[in-house]
This record gives C-alpha cells, sequence and structure tokens, in this order.
C-alpha cells in the first residue's frame, strides 16, 4: 500500500505540477531521450521519465 505522501506526488505529477516547488513540468529532451523536466530549473531539479 502506498503511503498518502507518495500518492499526493503522483496526483501533482499527473496534473502537470511539480512536487518539489510546485511550478509546471514541461517536456525537456537530453542526452538519453524525453523527460519531464520542472520549469524552474536549474532551482528545482525535479525530473521525470516518459
Amino acid at each position: 500500500m502506498h503511503s498518502a505522501k507518495y500518492l499526493q506526488k503522483e496526483r501533482s505529477i499527473e496534473q502537470g505540477k511539480c512536487p518539489h516547488c510546485g511550478n509546471e513540468l514541461i517536456l525537456r529532451s537530453g542526452k538519453f531521450g524525453r523527460f519531464w523536466g520542472c520549469k524552474a530549473y536549474p532551482v528545482c531539479k525535479f525530473t521525470r521519465t516518459m
């Protein structure tokens, strides 16, 4: 069973918001392919694979 904190983090990601700072997640391309990254980079370094 998942903890409430984990489920809250997953819901915010599904809504396109960074679970760390609340900014928008944007699609980025990198060395290893595409991923979701926080719009506030480099202040917030949250990333999520596609």
